[in-house]
């Protein structure tokens, strides 16, 4: 497998704007400051006869698993088809010495004086075992699902599965805590660079290590110290200053358990699309990332009902160039907050996204556990802080060129783990992208992700072909979903079904207890509040007579408190007449005479409501959408 990777003048041509300007100003400093021989000073190796610490990032996984030891979660995987005869020993041989290369492969994880430590052990030959597979993707899962012990180890397991005599595919398995996606790249073209060599009988030439990960570790934290960590703490406490994650419509309540089985839904964005989208960030000065950070927040936007939306992403953390090829646990979480708002455009949303994303990377080697911290963000059981969705677009790793008399060819490791909510990875195919949702199926139906697939890419569509056009007009449905909606009836998520409004709005309470359901005035209430309130009520309504085929009038001024008392009343089984404080008394007993309500619901009869009532759903028997909702005079309505 070979591809063309961009010059170094063409990345950083393709940052954002405020990117560039920002590593503009660390080469500037770095110019003005350096001794003359800088350029050629590396990251220091580390006293090998003391404790290694760990990076922020391994410290929070390695904190993690011992929260809950062996997660599958935290594995990371990367498979390819090797097609033509294979020489079994030379890649054995090829796989050792990679791992004797690079020490991360090679760490366990301990404590030591009651700190976290890693310790990197002697090379010594990796198990290749080789199997029959009649069933490649269960195999794949099995393995990849398998736990690891990172105070024991290895945390790196390797696999040939043997679809025929000519057709093998080799698994490669890692715990997160020693690689990332890029690094299984690095592992995996230079697995294919020693296998070449060995399996003709010639020497492996392979560049030396530049920076071993352990190394990396001590300086990281050596460098994210004092003034200069307070500085990138202060830059995110000012960003998200009052973040809260959108809250999105589930299909099951959470329990306060956290993420663990899922799935994944595939669907692909074509190539002439990705291209369109590329075309659309540059003209922005920005990257095909952004674009698809900004799609996504913009769909969030739709579904959540928020304009101030927070998503999550990865920085590469490779910011030097003596790291490229390192092998290791580089990448580092920063959180994106964008408001989206329905009239701007998407030309607009990726202007404001380009600037969010440019200052984010520029803050991006803080540790996430030290920006949760800092910002005082709420922690909650079986949530992720900050943000509920992952958005990623995975970077062309290193070109693993096939060795000569085999063809090779990427394979999908299926996943059946959920880190957050949703996660959405575009990954590049050809001059596509692969688009994979995962999601937690405690949460969500594979028919909602289904969905929000086909709007994501429906919302693409719409802002490559219009992208001046105002967010909130962007289509969700295709034309053709559109009409047979329409035509028959049918709506996004089926048949109309024949509920109660009382009935639906239970249920989204249930679904999104802490979303904002109401906002009148300086008053904000989520749906749990607003759902008990109105429940009390309820009941009250009901022992004083409220039913079905009943009115309730309501002399209420327009605060929250008139749509309690609208929900109430629905609750109950009644009807609504509502009636304006400012209309003339002569004008209100004509409307009661008319309209003969059951009861009169003022602001007096309203702080008469006992706070012993229940707030638990009131009995709905004999309610049916077809009872009056509500009656309203109009200045026709009886000629008077």
């Amino acid at each position: 497998m070979t591809s063309s990777n961009p010059s170094k003048r063409d990345r950083a041509e393709a940052l954002p704007e405020q990117m560039r300007e920002a590593l503009r100003r660390r080469l500037a400093g770095r110019a003005r400051n350096a001794a003359p021989d800088a350029a050629a000073r590396g990251i220091a190796r580390a006293d090998r006869d003391r404790p290694l610490p760990l990076s922020f990032a391994q410290q929070r996984l390695w904190f993690l698993d011992r929260l809950r030891p062996g997660d599958a979660r935290y594995n990371s995987a990367v498979a390819v088809r090797l097609t033509g005869p294979l020489r079994h020993v030379a890649l054995q041989r090829a796989l050792d010495l990679v791992v004797e290369r690079h020490e991360a492969l090679r760490t366990t994880f301990d404590e030591s004086d009651g700190r976290p430590a890693q310790t990197v052990h002697p090379a010594a030959p990796v198990p290749l075992p080789l199997r029959d597979t009649a069933d490649l993707d269960a195999d794949l899962l099995a393995e990849y699902a398998r736990p690891f012990d990172l105070r024991h180890g290895p945390l790196l397991r390797a696999l040939l599965l043997r679809e025929s005599d000519t057709v093998h595919v080799l698994l490669l398995t890692a715990h997160h805590i020693v690689t990332d996606g890029w690094s299984m790249g690095v592992v995996l073209d230079e697995l294919c660079t020693a296998y070449a060599a060995l399996a003709q009988g010639d020497d492996v030439h392979l560049p030396p290590v530049a920076v071993q990960y352990p190394d990396f570790a001590v300086w990281q934290r050596d460098r994210l110290s004092g003034e200069r960590l307070e500085r990138h703490l202060a830059h995110w406490r000012e960003h998200l200053a009052g973040a809260v994650a959108p809250e999105l419509p589930l299909d099951r309540p959470r329990r306060g358990e956290e993420a663990g089985a899922g799935a994944v839904h595939t669907f692909t964005v074509p190539a002439p699309l990705t291209a369109r989208l590329g075309e659309l960030a540059r003209e922005r000065h920005t990257t095909l990332h952004t674009a698809l950070v900004a799609a996504t927040q913009a769909l969030l936007a739709r579904w959540s009902g928020r304009d101030d939306i927070t998503v999550g992403s990865l920085t590469p953390g490779r910011t030097r160039t003596d790291l490229e090829r390192a092998v290791g646990f580089y990448v580092n979480t920063v959180v994106l907050r964008t408001r989206v708002e329905p009239a701007a455009s998407f030309r607009d949303l990726l202007t404001s996204t380009a600037d969010t994303v440019g200052s984010a990377f520029a803050h991006g080697d803080t540790p996430f556990e030290r920006i949760v911290e800092a910002v005082g963000a709420v922690r909650e059981a079986g949530r992720n802080p900050l943000f509920d969705v992952m958005v990623l677009l995975h970077p062309d790793p290193p070109a693993a060129t096939a060795p000569e008399g085999l063809a090779t060819i990427p394979v999908t490791v299926p996943r059946q783990a959920a880190t957050f909510d949703l996660s959405v990875e575009f990954v590049p195919d050809g001059e596509a992208l692969t688009g994979l949702l995962e999601y937690r199926t405690d949460l969500f139906d594979a028919a909602t992700a289904e969905r929000m697939a086909g709007q994501l890419l429906r919302l693409l569509e719409g802002a490559a072909a219009a992208p001046d056009r105002p967010l909130g007009a962007l289509p969700l449905l295709s034309e053709q979903e559109a009409l047979r909606a329409v035509a028959t009836g049918v709506t996004e998520s089926g048949p109309v079904e024949d509920a109660t409004y009382p009935d639906l709005f239970a249920r989204q309470a249930a679904r999104t207890p802490d979303a904002l359901a109401l906002v009148a005035g300086g008053e904000r209430l989520d749906y749990a509040t607003l759902n008990a309130r109105a429940n009390r009520l309820a009941h009250h309504l009901t022992a004083l007579g409220a039913g079905p085929e009943r009115l309730v009038a309501l002399r209420l001024p327009r605060t929250a408190d008139m749509i309690t008392a609208i929900l109430a009343v629905w609750k109950s089984g009644a009807g609504y007449l509502p009636l304006d404080p400012a209309l003339p008394e002569e004008r209100v007993a004509y409307l009661l005479d008319d309209a003969r309500p059951a009861l009169v619901l003022d602001e007096e009869a309203l702080r008469a409501v006992p706070d012993t009532a229940p707030a638990t759903e009131p009995a709905r028997d004999g309610l049916d959408p077809r009872n009056t909702a509500y009656v309203i005079y109009t200045s026709g309505s009886t000629g008077r």
